[in-house]
């Protein structure tokens, strides 16, 4: 955008190329054809000990150089890429590679990875991980030994259930539809079976006191202390003369009922 390209060159090469550039990365990549390399700032993974110094000088982890990057082969597909810079203390070369198949980095030349040890509980992790590792191949290789007999038997595991899981679909399906219920139903347990058995919703009357209009609200007749000076018939004959419960007392009554029940099941 903005850039001069002269007229016989527009359409055939790029504008890096008109202006002499020849790359967008400019002198960094000025050695990328010939020799495939190119110019990065590369970052010591871990400190190195510079073995060209004498005596040994230290170069500590973090510190930056500018460094030639180079493709020096494949570990099956991941690329390994080669970084070599030069040590500013001596002016020697320290060359670092890339290690796919431990995840690392190594030295290759002019210098060495500084050791610094590894701690007990370092060593008691790799123990345990390891030991963890060899159960689970032997316990892959006792369950898997033979494939076939293994998938055989677990279709036919699954084969058993497979039209009670079908049936209890189905019924699951049909008793939301019937209710308007948007969430999934859980398959019964036996548990819940027993318990919704104790579930006591109150005592139910019988026929002949059911067809009798009023009936439900009737309540058990309650007798009341004789007060001082009264005789047992006439403290009876007031209950008997007393009206009969209306249908908001023996709604509160219901209402108590259900309440210590829910207190009692919880």
């Amino acid at each position: 955008m903005g850039r001069y390209v002269p007229p016989d060159m527009e359409g055939r090469v790029s504008f890096n190329q008109a202006s002499g550039k020849g790359h967008a990365l400019g002198k960094r990549a000025s050695r990328l054809k010939s020799d495939g390399i190119l110019t990065v700032r590369f970052e010591c993974p871990f400190a190195i000990w510079c073995t060209n110094c004498e005596p040994e000088q230290i170069i500590g982890q973090g510190v930056r150089f500018n460094a030639e990057k180079r493709k020096e082969g494949n570990y099956y597909t991941t690329p390994i890429w080669s970084f070599r810079f030069k040590h500013t203390l001596c002016g020697k070369w320290i060359e670092v590679r890339t290690d796919p198949k431990n995840a690392e980095y190594v030295v290759i030349h002019g210098g060495r990875r500084r050791d610094t040890g590894k701690k007990v509980e370092d060593r008691r992790a790799f123990v345990t991980q390891q030991q963890r590792i060899d159960e689970l191949v032997r316990a892959s290789d006792r369950d898997w030994s033979d494939p076939f007999e293994m998938s055989k038997k677990l279709r036919r595991d699954f084969r058993v259930g497979r039209r009670k899981r079908q049936a209890d679909e189905r019924t699951g399906e049909a008793l939301k539809h019937k209710f308007g219920i948007g969430l999934d139903l859980l398959e019964e347990r036996e548990e819940d079976r027993l318990r919704a058995r104790l579930v006591d919703f109150g005592p139910v009357a019988d026929d002949q006191t059911s067809q009798q209009p009023g009936a439900w609200a009737r309540a058990p007749s309650v007798k009341r202390k004789r007060l001082a000076g009264e005789d047992e018939d006439e403290a009876n004959a007031d209950d008997h003369n007393d009206p009969k419960p209306g249908p908001e007392l023996l709604l509160n009554g219901t209402k108590t009922t259900l309440v210590s029940y829910d207190s009692d099941s919880t």
